[in-house]
């Protein structure tokens, strides 16, 4: 994709540039490192400059912060946190992304409301899943109609540091941007986000058994069947190629593929948004592709 590798070029020169090589590694193409991007269309209604210094280096401490925080829960998730060279790589990603961020913007900006805010929602998040979780609170959960509202809200609010790819553009560039446009790229973040998560649930189905997290997959599953248990993981554990071959995987994937079509079309009745609609048709391509696999395995 040309879009992706003009903004590696960029970025790799940038590492170069500003003798960043010892710090971090260069960078391959993909989504996350050319997020910001994709917004920036629609949020200012002009093509990306890849000579743009100040958003070269937003996108590269975009995906710092990105790698800092799949870093951090990967770690989490594998009950490393007290092996302090298991931390080091998160460390040195959170630290440049800061001082790329504290380069582009002055201590009494904006930004730093917003960051501060999405920070906190993340927070509350990790909070939740790794200390307050139990059996417990899944059997009670899990038994009870939790909305699609409330994990919609629930994963706009875990995924809540993509939204500073959006933040950071409208107050790099606020002569520029419409609130308007500001909120249509936040609503569209969050309908991804929403999507991402759900499909990451379904991926992960089996591996997140016996893991202090919420998993959509998991509910949905739990209420289609309508049963009532007292130990969750261990009626999961018995019922993996259940979830597979029974057709709730489909389900829940032609759900997201509704909900991503439902994204785009609404996307292209505006004319400067073609950027973004291709982050949406590389997920929806990848959604149809598991979907097309399952259903397979489901024959």
């Amino acid at each position: 994709m040309k879009f992706s590798e003009l903004r590696k070029d960029s970025v790799n020169k940038l590492i170069f540039d500003l003798n960043l090589n010892n710090e971090v590694e260069p960078v391959g193409s993909g989504i996350y490192l050319s997020y910001p991007d994709f917004f920036y269309k629609l949020l200012l209604n002009k093509d990306v400059n890849f000579n743009d210094i100040k958003q070269t280096k937003f996108c590269l401490a975009s995906f710092l912060m990105f790698k800092f925080l799949t870093q951090t829960d990967n770690i989490i998730d594998n009950q490393n946190i007290n092996k302090i060279d298991t931390l080091k790589k998160p460390i040195l990603s959170y630290n440049l992304s800061m001082r790329l961020l504290s380069n582009l913007f002055e201590l009494n900006s904006k930004f730093w409301f917003f960051f501060e805010k999405r920070q906190t929602q993340y927070i509350e998040c990790v909070y939740h899943e790794k200390i307050e979780i139990s059996n417990q609170f899944k059997l009670n959960s899990y038994n009870s109609q939790l909305s699609l509202d409330y994990y919609s809200e629930y994963y706009t609010k875990k995924c809540s540091f993509s939204s500073i790819a959006i933040d950071g553009i409208y107050i790099l560039n606020q002569e520029s941007s419409t609130n308007e446009n500001f909120q249509l790229s936040h609503k569209i973040n969050d309908e991804f986000n929403f999507v991402f998560c759900v499909l990451d649930d379904v991926e992960d189905f089996r591996k997140d058994i016996g893991l202090n997290q919420m998993n959509f997959a998991h509910h949905y599953f739990i209420n289609k069947n309508r049963v009532l248990i007292n130990d969750i993981d261990k009626f999961l554990n018995k019922s993996v190629d259940e979830f597979y071959t029974s057709g709730i995987a489909i389900e829940i994937l032609d759900f997201c593929k509704k909900k991503m079509n439902s994204s785009l079309n609404e996307l292209n009745k505006f004319s400067f948004t073609e950027d973004l609609s291709l982050l949406l048709e590389i997920k929806l391509t990848d959604l149809t592709n598991k979907l097309n696999i399952i259903s397979e395995y489901t024959k």
